[in-house]
């Protein structure tokens, strides 16, 4: 593999209105330094550099899937979260409206009208 850069520095010559000895000359640039850097490398060289950077891309392919599959499963805990906290809540409104129907419901049947207090305390077999 080769490899090249090349840099040139240019100054633009034109003429000047004022001094008239710059009047016949026509506007050009022309080039003051100019820089040449060629570099070869073998193919022993250039499998360990190819190596050097597999490496690299290979670990940061690994992070990018490693990120997908994390926020994969982040979304999938969240949507299983969600679906549990809905069946709590709609648990918990089924559970309120049964409370309500027995609030309603009378405190005293015929079941408890027998009962009688003998000590403090309620015996269901004896009557008052």
């Amino acid at each position: 593999m080769e490899g090249a850069k090349r840099i040139q520095l240019n100054v633009a010559v034109e003429p000047i209105k004022n001094i008239p000895m710059t009047k016949h000359i026509t506007p050009h640039l022309y080039p003051v330094i100019w820089l040449d850097q060629a570099a070869a490398i073998n193919d022993a060289g250039m499998s360990k550099f190819k190596n050097s950077f597999w490496y690299i891309q290979t670990a940061f392919h690994i992070g990018a899937y490693s990120l997908i599959a994390v926020g994969g499963l982040l979304i999938i805990v969240g949507v299983v979260c969600g679906i549990i906290r809905c069946r709590l809540v709609s648990r918990k409104k089924k559970e309120a409206k049964s409370m309500l129907k027995t609030e309603t419901s009378p405190l005293l049947t015929d079941d408890n009208a027998n009962l009688s207090i003998e000590g403090g305390t309620l015996n269901p077999h004896t009557r008052a």
